[in-house]
């Protein structure tokens, strides 16, 4: 899952994801400067759909909160598993 945002200024990016129920998933740090972190441009990031102890998450629903500098913003995941 892809994370697209665009920064007035280089600053620090975190992103948390927390399940339904509110417990945290994974939270993520981008250093301002490193990609995903810099300003003027349209960036990104990545989920891999992964919990912090590297374990995939189940199918639901999910909150991503992005943050840098000031501004905050969040938004709600449907995350699917497909079978090949």
């Amino acid at each position: 899952m892809t994370f697209a945002y665009r920064l007035d200024a280089a600053a620090p990016v975190t992103i948390t994801v927390y399940d339904s129920i509110g417990e945290l998933v994974i939270r993520k740090t981008i250093a301002a400067g490193d990609p995903g972190a810099t300003a003027g441009n349209n960036v990104s990031a990545r989920w891999n759909g992964h919990n912090d102890k590297g374990l995939p998450v189940r199918t639901g629903i999910y909150f991503a909160i992005i943050e840098a500098g000031n501004r905050r913003i969040g938004s709600v995941l449907r995350v699917g598993i497909t079978n090949p």
